[in-house]
């Protein structure tokens, strides 16, 4: 639809909306305005059927409209009834909707005005969120949808295509830009970099790579139970408290004490291996201080003026591709002190590169998607899937995702397992217990590093707790130790550092193997690659 036909649409729709007395406007639902004017505003702007998905889940809370151009995510829409008078508190919904999800717009509306936001950052005066253009900022009445058309077209399918509102960010206060990737990595080195330097001041023995190891199942812990958190499991604030409860005398106990008591209680709880007995009890201890910092900066960030984290909004694998550049950073030490490199190319030395979401769902469905779409629930349960390079897990998680949407579809349609007895029945959507079934039948990854194994099982646990409450949570946890693994996929001579046997590891191998093999191998030169005599006598090229 060129811009003069869609002018003429929307006057239409304008017309026809104005022509209805208030009183019957305002006993209209969300849903009935929805469906009258917001969508066909939508059409007329361009936007087709498959371009719009409608009340999509953002776990807490699910998102009026989504709308995508191909597998990219543009903006998100939240709708209001008319009678609702718009409010900063709706706006902040629907910019933090978008910002936890890395899309760049949102648009508020009840039709009768329209306001339209970046989400590049998420701080508290949501009114400082508003894009600008020439004319000011950017919020038109619909009343004047005709007379300020180009203002409302850069709503336009057009308009995003052509990148048309993109450059309205630059009237954006450079200083307020804090993606959402951008704000947690800032904050994750930040923990590391006080958590570390407080343990080498603490514990001058220990080496580089302890320190760090103990440092990560530390902010990992962290980072579960705030999610836990956030998704209604555990007591709102609960860290929180314990620091209240340090600070205001109300314990004998400091704060690290308090936090390997509830480490313990975490372990029996959620029995997931994350919290069980290491390096970390035996070496780790912290000043109140840090932690302090840490724990508050886990709910509000350690930049000013930003709104607190929602945890179950921030999708697993955005969080992924955010720990995937955190590990890129190296800790180095000399006898008495430690800092952070941020120019250590760690990632580029070993050859690890993210993959965009959009591009890690294409490649899925067009592989795993094809692969399983006419298999039945128990040929589903059967299927193995493997990430031979998984990084923190995106391929996975995307790959969990696909198999539990066809098993859902499945279900759905009354058909039961013969095998599993556990899925011979749906409530309305996936058990805990079905979920955890799935993960530890069907999910496998191998990772040459270390940390990045810790995270990908980090980032399953996290996504099979989406939409789980205290009333449905199941109290074991699968543990993923035996589904993703540490070692080089490419070396199973024992004669090699980190090499990987992979009967031994995995025995499926010798009941067929793999079904489906994805993923993003490293990209590395061939050259600076150790063990390259191997790989000339074990491979042909």
């Amino acid at each position: 639809m060129d811009k003069e036909t869609s002018k003429q649409e929307i006057k239409k729709i304008v017309d026809k909306f104005l022509a209805i007395p208030k009183n019957e406007l305002d006993e209209m639902k969300e849903e009935q305005i929805k469906f009258r004017f917001i969508e066909p505003l939508l059409k007329a702007l361009g936007w087709e059927v498959e371009d719009i998905n409608k009340e999509e889940r953002v776990l807490k809370g699910r998102a009026d409209y989504i709308l995508r151009i191909g597998n990219q995510q543009k903006l998100v829409i939240e709708a209001k009834a008319t009678d609702v008078r718009l409010s900063e508190n709706d706006g902040r919904q629907a910019v933090s909707y978008s910002y936890h999800k890395n899309i760049k717009f949102a648009v508020l509306t009840n039709f009768k005005q329209i306001r339209v936001y970046h989400a590049l950052s998420n701080i508290k005066n949501i009114d400082k969120n508003l894009l600008k253009d020439n004319k000011g900022y950017l919020w038109v009445d619909c009343e004047n949808f005709i007379e300020e058309f180009d203002r409302l077209w850069i709503l336009s399918k057009e308009s995003f295509e052509r990148g048309e509102i993109n450059k309205l960010i630059d009237n954006v206060d450079k200083r307020l830009i804090k993606p959402i990737d951008e704000a947690i990595l800032t904050d994750l080195l930040q923990y590391r970099e006080w958590l570390s330097k407080d343990l080498k001041e603490k514990r001058t023995y220990l080496t580089d790579t302890q320190i760090d190891e103990i440092v990560q199942i530390l902010i990992d812990r962290l980072i579960f139970m705030r999610s836990v958190e956030d998704r209604g499991l555990e007591e709102n604030e609960f860290l929180l408290k314990k620091v209240d409860d340090v600070q205001k005398g109300r314990t004998n106990k400091n704060l690290w004490a308090l936090l390997t008591i509830q480490f313990r209680i975490f372990d029996k709880e959620y029995n997931s291996k994350l919290f069980s007995e290491g390096l970390l009890e035996k070496e780790g201890f912290f000043d109140d201080k840090t932690l302090m910092k840490v724990i508050k900066g886990m709910y509000d960030g350690t930049q000013d003026h930003q709104e607190r984290y929602m945890y179950d909004e921030i999708p697993i694998d955005l969080l992924g591709r955010i720990y995937e550049q955190y590990l890129g950073v190296v800790l180095r030490g000399t006898e008495k002190r430690v800092k952070l490199d941020l120019l250590s190319g760690k990632r580029k030395n070993m050859g690890i590169y993210y993959t965009p979401s959009y591009i890690v769902d294409y490649i899925v469905k067009n592989t795993l998607g094809e692969y399983i779409k006419n298999k039945s629930i128990d040929e589903l349960l059967d299927v193995k899937i493997l990430d031979c390079a998984c990084g923190s897990g995106s391929f996975l998680i995307s790959a969990f995702e696909e198999i539990c949407n066809t098993l859902e579809d499945r279900l759905k349609k009354g058909e039961k397992s013969t095998k599993w007895s556990s899925f011979n029945f749906y409530n309305s959507r996936l058990s805990l217990g079905q979920k955890a079934t799935i993960l530890t039948n069907c999910i496998f990854g191998v990772d040459l590093d270390e940390k990045a194994v810790e995270l990908a099982q980090l980032n399953l646990l996290l996504k099979i707790l989406e939409e789980e409450t205290r009333e449905t949570k199941r109290r074991v946890l699968p543990t993923m130790r035996e589904n993703i693994m540490n070692g080089n996929s490419l070396i199973s001579d024992s004669n090699y550092e980190k090499a990987f046997n992979w009967n031994a590891q995995f025995p499926l191998i010798k009941e067929g193997g793999f079904d489906i093999v994805i993923g993003n191998p490293p990209y590395v030169d061939y050259s600076k690659i150790k063990g390259t005599e191997y790989f000339n006598k074990t491979y042909e090229s």
